[in-house]
Order: C-alpha cells, then sequence, then structure tokens
C-alpha cells in the first residue's frame, strides 16, 4: 500500500527535484523441499531516504534518483553486514515517457544485492492525466531484471484512487492512494543446479 501527492509540473519547469522517505517490507518465502530441504520465509523491513530529480526531455523526462541512506529493521538471513552502507551515493536512472511509463531503468551499482531499481517504479506510478478526485483506474505492468546467475519478471497490478486534493509549496497536488500485489517468476544457477524463482 502506498500513498503520495502527485504534482502537477509547473510551466516551463525544466527540471524539478524532490526528497522521498520510503518504507518497504517485503515477505519472501523460500521452498527447497523439491531439493530435499524446507520452506524457509522471512520479513524484510527497510527504510530509505532518496532524492529524485525529472529533467525534461524529448517525448517524456530523464528520471535520476541518488540514494542518501538506506536503514534495516531486518533483513534477509546471510545478508552482508555492509549491504546498506553500500547503497549510499548509488545512483538509478531512468526514463517516464507522456504516458507516465517507465523504462530503462538502470542502476550504478546491485549495492550488495539490493534492488534498487523497484525504488524508481515505486516513487513513479502510471497516472492518468487530468485526474481529478473520485477517479479509480488499474495499472498492470511487467518489469524484467537480471539477477546473480540468472533472470526474474516481476508482474505487478495496481488499483489507484484520488481521494483529496492539496497544495505542496503552493502547487496544486492530487492525493493518489493505491494498493498493488506482484508475482515473480525466473530461474538461477546454483550450485545444485538450476532453480525456478517463484514468488
Amino acid at each position: 500500500l502506498f500513498s503520495g501527492a502527485l504534482l502537477h509540473p509547473a510551466p516551463h519547469a525544466a527540471s524539478t527535484t524532490s526528497r522521498y522517505k520510503v518504507a518497504q517490507r517485503i515477505f519472501q518465502e523460500v521452498d527447497a523441499t523439491a531439493l530435499g530441504g524446507g520452506k524457509q520465509s522471512f520479513v524484510v523491513k527497510t527504510t530509505s531516504f532518496v532524492q529524485l530529480t525529472l529533467t525534461d526531455s524529448a517525448g517524456g523526462r530523464a528520471v535520476k534518483v541518488l540514494v542518501d541512506s538506506i536503514h534495516g529493521d531486518s533483513l534477509p538471513p546471510g545478508a552482508p553486514a555492509d549491504m546498506l552502507t553500500k547503497a549510499k551515493g548509488v545512483v538509478v536512472t531512468g526514463f517516464v515517457d507522456a504516458k507516465g511509463k517507465v523504462s530503462n531503468v538502470k542502476s550504478s551499482s546491485d549495492a550488495g544485492g539490493l534492488q534498487l531499481n523497484s525504488l524508481v517504479q515505486q516513487l513513479l506510478p502510471p497516472i492518468k492525466s487530468n485526474i481529478k478526485v473520485g477517479d479509480a483506474w488499474t495499472d498492470t505492468t511487467e518489469t524484467a531484471s537480471g539477477i546473480s546467475s540468472g533472470n526474474m519478471t516481476t508482474r505487478t497490478v495496481t488499483n489507484f484512487k484520488v481521494t483529496g486534493s492539496e497544495a505542496r509549496a503552493g502547487v496544486k497536488a492530487n492525493k493518489v492512494d493505491g494498493a498493488f500485489s506482484s508475482s515473480i517468476a525466473g530461474t538461477q544457477e546454483t550450485p545444485g543446479g538450476s532453480a525456478d524463482i517463484e514468488g
């Protein structure tokens, strides 16, 4: 679940910069019964502080997300001690078109295993134009990403609703709430052979 105020771009604003606090709670279950093991589940909780810059470009806006810091309340088993420290200063870039679709997302580092590219998708959900209070819609996205010795595809279905309007720094904004569910699928090579990823 997430909620945010979406600012209407100021006239002739070539570049805008905003700062965000992003709280994430991810539940993960690993099922190794096919390999003779058992099931293992854990919850990962992190809080990220990032700076988002959007710059006008042909057909849309260039995206740059700078990670200031990430703090972990709980991390996956076996995570390296310096994983969150490595995230400081990481830059994630991409492009958002006129319809709000994000593409070409790349990170300057994997930050010790953190999937920082998903931050861009969360900060820039696709939003319809000329929205008003009471409007609701659904969006479906599929994102392919490389992982160590494998690949993974994430399919996310998000339900949006405009729940109010407000002013931010003198600029008109709409408050949009969203609820989403994601499923992942992929494969990864392990010392024990090829493994399927589902979630």
